[in-house]
This record gives structure tokens, C-alpha cells and sequence, in this order.
């Protein structure tokens, strides 16, 4: 079977969301065995296809679990007429990866007696539902007695919980319809909504004059499949499958026994719907603005901040507030200027936030030039999150010169005089200082005075993303005669 596809794109009314962590029904084929063999298996692959999720993107190999089912097919016995055990039916593959709790497969029956002839089973989705959810009962039969050559005719009541499950019956047709092909003849019953109760649905079939075919010889066949809505929050309700008042009519009996047939229950839990991953994003700044700005002497920002320097440096707090996990696909960048630190790297290739839990996420000003930034898209999280899928957060700095090391937008005296109280300090010196190491090689010496000379004079305001210019107010031969004074006599 070659590229069996389906898609579900619930933005355009296709279908309703799958997955969820859950198992979802995709496909249901029916196979009839054929011959003895110790163990044969159905294998799955991902065809040519592919997988897309919504947010758009594509698994890789890895990323799907695809697990093959061996059924083994052995001789056939008075005991167990199909050749294997009877609760082998209705069961739903586990995933051995998947460590949340599961409820049973959902199948209860009585035990069977000797004079029981058929039995009634139920298969439903194992696990928990969520409200407006929608699933599929399974209603089968067993003939368990190898004599016979097949039911001729079933008649069956169902009842539920009103305010647990609603039956969905399509558009034009009618409750008899429920029955399968298997029993095309006397379709009949009855649909109680307010007591939540089918009752005596019923179908028959007679090989032998062409209507239908002979069902039952020792394997299960399905009667009868039902949708129901679950409706509200529920620890258990059940859903119970009782012969009718028409009984069951079967080819060749002549005993003229009673058929007991034991009810059937399924129980279903519908849990409460779990919140979508809802992000929230702080910055060290406050807000959603991040604001890159550096620290004067006296403990307070200043308008300016210097490339390289300590307050290049700011962080983001992505938290998930939800109650599934948030992945983030990708943090984009409205600007150059500004990029994720070093320290987080494993954070552009994407991450997951676990409920209640957050990440912190360094970002660094990486301008090597003096310029004033102001974007309201500075930063954009990409993410699945159920409130904002992107969300935007503003970045502002205005930049300074390398050498401006009081931050006040202009290289004069007073960053000479900051530079030459750490002359000669390097990295694990305790009076070594980053803010002041203006070349950011490790170490303050004559390197970072030459830069300092180079621009001597400059200045710029916040008004302004361009202002280079020399201060008429300094006289930078004094300066320079100066700086040459103080380090050939004191610091070498």
C-alpha cells in the first residue's frame, strides 16, 4: 500500500487539530489470515509524502516512531476457534514510549459460560478524552460456538450518559444506518436523546439468499460503529451495549437454547482540556523593550553604551505559562546589531519550555559602530504558543565610541584619565576592568591608548546617529603631550 495520505488543516475548516500527544485513528484495514505462520508483520513507513505539522514544519527521520505489530497465526483448536486468544481482539497498540497513563483498553464483558453462544464487545480509544472531542465505538460480535455457521440476525440496546456523550448521527441519516454492510436486512431502532438510549437496533443476513454474508464462524465482526461527542469533564461514564428485546438468530442452531449474551461496557474517562503552550516574555530591561545601555561610575545607566563593554550584554525571559509544552522554532532578528550571546548558542536551533517553566536567553549588542537603534521588531519569537505564535520585542541603544569610556558620548580628558588609573591591569587582575579594556584583547596597555588617540575629540549626542566630530573645546596637542608625559615617566 503505496502513499496512503490524509491531511486535517482545522484554520480552513478541514477536519479538526490532531496529535495532541494522544493517539489518533488514521487508517483501520482489515486483513483475514490465510495460512499458518509463526509470526508475520505489519510494517509501517513514512512514504513519499512526507509529514507536515501545523505550525508549518517537517520531521525529520528521527523524529517519527513508527512501530511494526507481529501477529502470529497458529493451528486451529476446539478450544479457540480463531487460533488465538479472544481478549486478542479490540486491544489498541501501545507506545512504549509514551509513559502517560492509560486506561485499560476499555473493554469489559462478563465471563462466557458453556450455553453462550455470542458475545458482545466494545472497543474505544484507550486513554483520556477532552471535551468536544469526538471518538468511535466499535459495537462487535462473537460467535463462540464452532458448530454453527454464522449469526443470522442481532438485535442490541445501547445506552449512555446524556450529559457525558452526545451521539453524531450525519446529515440524512437515519439510526438503522449504523449498522454495517455485514447486516444489510431489518435494519431497525430507535434514538432516545434525552435518556441517551438506542434501542432495539437490529440487522440480519441470509448468505443463502444473497443478502449480506455469513458473520460470526469464530471471528469478530463489527456490528455496528457509533461517534459520540464527549461533552464535560468526567472521571469514568460508560457507555453499555445489552441484547435486545429481538435476541440473536442463529444459522443452523436447532437447540432451540436461550442465547445468553452478556452486556458489553466500555468506560471512558474525559478529562479537563489542557491549556495550549501561552508564552510571556520579560526583559532585564522591563517590558517588552530591550534596552542596551551601559553603567556610569555612580551605579546609573547612561544614554550611551559602548560595543564590547559589560552592558552589551542583556537577557530575555521566555516563560510558558500554559499547560503543554512551548516549543520555540526560531528567535529572528529585525536588526544586525543585535544577536544571540555565545553562552545560549544552543538556542538558535530552537528549544521546548515545559509548563510552568521559563528559559533565559543572553542577547549582545555586536554594533562596531556608533549609531542609534530603535526597532519595534528587534526580536521575534517564533513558537507554538496558543496566545502569540510570533512574538515581537522592541530593542533600543544608542552606541557609542570605543573609547568613550564615561559614556557620555565624547572621547576627551576625562576617558584619559579613566584609562590611565587601570594602565597596565589584565584579565584575573582584580583591578582589571572589561569596561575599560577599549581593544578587548584581555589586557590595558598601550593598545588601548593608541585607539583612544585615534579618536580623541569625537562626539556625539542621542539626537543623533551620525555626529563624528573633533571637540573645539579640548586641545588635543596638550592632551596628546600629556598622555605621552604620564606614561614614559610613571609607567615605564
Amino acid at each position: 500500500m503505496d502513499d496512503l495520505s490524509g491531511l486535517t488543516s482545522i484554520t480552513y475548516a478541514a477536519g479538526r487539530p490532531i496529535g495532541d500527544g494522544a493517539f489518533e485513528r488514521f487508517a483501520t484495514l482489515q486483513f483475514k489470515t490465510v495460512g499458518q505462520a509463526d509470526a508475520a508483520s505489519f510494517a509501517l513507513s513514512r512514504g513519499f509524502s512526507n509529514i507536515v505539522l501545523t505550525p508549518v514544519a517537517v520531521p525529520g527521520r528521527d523524529d517519527i516512531r513508527i512501530f511494526s505489530e507481529p501477529v502470529s497465526i497458529v493451528a486451529a483448536s476446539e478450544t479457540s476457534p480463531t487460533g488465538a486468544p479472544n481478549d486478542s481482539f479490540g486491544s489498541v497498540p501501545h507506545d512504549p514510549y509514551d509513559d502517560a497513563p492509560r486506561e485499560p483498553d476499555d473493554i469489559t464483558n462478563a465471563s462466557n459460560t458453556d450455553d453462550r453462544k455470542v458475545e458482545l464487545k466494545l472497543t474505544a480509544p484507550a486513554g483520556s478524552l477532552y471535551p468536544n472531542q469526538t471518538f468511535q465505538v466499535d459495537i462487535s460480535a462473537l460467535e463462540i460456538d464452532p458448530r454453527l455457521n454464522g449469526i443470522g440476525g442481532l438485535s442490541i440496546d445501547v445506552d449512555w450518559n446524556p450529559n457525558d456523550f452526545r451521539l453524531v448521527l450525519d446529515p440524512g441519516k437515519a439510526i438503522g444506518d449504523l449498522v454495517t454492510e455485514n447486516l444489510p436486512a431489518f435494519r431497525g431502532g430507535t434514538l432516545d436523546v434525552g435518556a441517551g438510549l438506542i434501542d432495539e437496533l437490529s440487522g440480519a443476513a441470509f448468505e443463502a439468499t444473497g443478502l449480506g454474508r455469513a458473520i460470526g464462524d469464530g471471528t469478530p465482526e463489527t456490528f455496528a460503529t457509533l461517534t459520540f461527542e464527549a461533552l464535560k469533564a468526567t472521571d469514568a461514564s460508560s457507555i453499555r451495549v445489552s441484547l435486545g428485546d429481538g435476541g440473536v438468530g442463529l444459522v443452523g442452531d436447532t437447540s432451540g437454547e436461550q442465547v445468553d449474551v452478556a452486556d458489553a461496557v466500555t468506560t471512558v474517562e474525559i478529562a479537563t482540556a489542557a491549556l495550549p503552550p501561552l508564552i510571556e516574555v520579560t526583559t532585564s530591561s522591563g517590558g517588552d523593550t530591550l534596552q542596551f545601555g551601559g553603567a556610569r561610575a555612580n551605579g546609573t545607566r547612561g544614554a550611551f553604551i559602548r560595543p564590547g563593554s559589560a552592558g552589551s550584554l542583556e537577557y530575555i525571559e521566555i516563560a510558558n505559562v500554559g499547560e503543554s509544552v512551548l516549543e520555540v522554532y526560531e528567535i529572528q532578528f529585525g536588526t544586525t546589531a543585535v544577536t544571540i550571546a555565545a553562552g545560549d548558542a544552543d538556542a538558535r536551533g530552537g528549544f521546548s519550555v515545559g509548563p510552568g517553566q521559563s528559559r533565559r536567553i543572553a542577547l549582545e549588542l555586536s554594533s562596531g559602530v556608533a549609531m542609534d537603534l530603535n526597532t519595534s521588531e528587534g526580536i521575534t519569537i517564533v513558537s507554538n504558543a496558543g496566545n502569540r505564535g510570533r512574538y515581537a520585542v522592541s530593542a533600543a541603544a544608542h552606541t557609542t565610541f570605543a573609547a568613550d569610556l564615561n559614556l557620555d558620548g565624547r572621547v576627551n580628558v576625562s576617558d584619559v584619565v579613566l584609562l590611565d588609573t587601570v594602565f597596565g591591569r589584565a584579565a584575573g587582575d582584580g583591578l582589571y576592568s572589561r569596561d575599560h579594556d577599549i581593544n578587548g584583547d584581555g589586557s590595558i596597555d598601550l593598545g588601548d591608548f593608541g585607539l583612544l588617540n585615534a579618536q580623541f575629540g569625537m562626539q556625539r549626542t542621542a539626537r543623533s546617529d551620525s555626529t563624528f566630530q573633533a571637540d573645539e573645546d579640548e586641545d588635543l596637542e596638550s592632551i596628546l603631550d600629556l598622555l605621552a608625559v604620564d606614561v614614559s615617566e610613571d609607567r615605564l
